[in-house]
């Protein structure tokens, strides 16, 4: 690995904000009649997203090759907001001299390793992963995930690692993949080290000339947040974290648990019936 000045002469020198996505993601199915209605029962603030962490305005033109390495970013978030239903997270990737057959994968870890050599805690527990998808050639994009293209809706610890990894890099293109660095975040923090995985496992790494923490953004929801999809006739319900699904017959209620549902519940209603979900804590 190695850095490098990103001296491109790209006059985007910011987070394009919406205007990249990841390409060729799987989109998650939106329900579809049934002959049925079934209905989300939530409050507007379940929907709420918060800005809880962001490394994205402090540029310091540096670029961070990571290869075909997974490597990782330990990141803290902001301590004057508790959401922490991650439902969209950005981050800023670069990749020149691709072929056509890139591909990147995003993971999420809790760090509750102890096969450490430095004594911290390494990235263990998987919590998000994203799979493999595709990646196009870029001087500077952002990677958006969202629940809609990315099934983004997961609950995580107030600090925890964040990884990308490369595929189908072949040879020459080595040089030209990775992360844009940006430092210091304006909502939440970082440190300056990195994680990097290789065959003797997960190592923490620095770097002499800058702080590595690679640029990106995180908004969470306050609560968690349902997912609908259909399945044949059945409907499959899922949330993040241990709360409790509840239903009805009706919008205003009596809810009552489901018995034994845990995520992702199937449900087969009769077709006549309507069902509205709820989660409580």
């Amino acid at each position: 690995m190695q850095l490098f000045l990103g001296n491109d002469g790209s006059p985007c020198h910011d987070f394009a904000f919406g205007k990249s996505c990841t390409a060729g993601m799987k989109t998650a199915k939106k329900l579809q009649r049934l002959g049925l209605l079934l209905v989300l029962s939530l409050l507007c603030s379940q929907s709420r997203a918060d800005l809880v962490y962001d490394n994205s305005s402090n540029d310091l033109n540096t670029r961070f090759n990571a290869g075909t390495n997974e490597v990782g970013d330990e990141i803290v978030l902001t301590t004057t907001n508790s959401s922490r239903y991650v439902t969209n997270f950005i981050f800023e990737y670069y990749g020149v001299n691709f072929s056509g057959n890139e591909q990147a994968r995003l993971r999420f870890y809790r760090n509750d390793g102890t096969n450490s050599t430095s004594g911290q805690p390494v990235p263990n527990t998987v919590i998000y992963d994203s799979g493999y998808f595709p990646v196009g050639p870029t001087d500077r994009s952002t990677l958006n995930f969202t629940r809609e293209n990315s099934r983004m809706n997961v609950l995580v610890p107030d600090s925890f690692t964040w990884s990308v990894q490369f595929a189908g890099i072949e040879s020459g293109e080595e040089s030209g993949v990775g992360a844009d660095i940006y430092s210091p975040p304006t909502v939440g923090q970082n440190y300056s080290d990195y994680w990097d995985f290789s065959a003797s496992g997960w190592q923490l790494r620095t770097n002499n000339a800058v702080p590595v923490s690679f640029g990106a953004r995180v908004h969470a929801s306050p609560r968690p947040l349902l997912d609908i999809e259909r399945s044949g006739n059945n409907v499959i319900v899922s949330w993040p974290g241990p709360s409790i699904l509840q239903s009805s017959i009706n919008v205003a209620g009596v809810y009552v648990d489901v018995s034994g549902a845990t995520s992702p519940y199937t449900n087969n209603p009769p077709l006549s019936v309507q069902r509205y979900f709820r989660l409580r804590n």
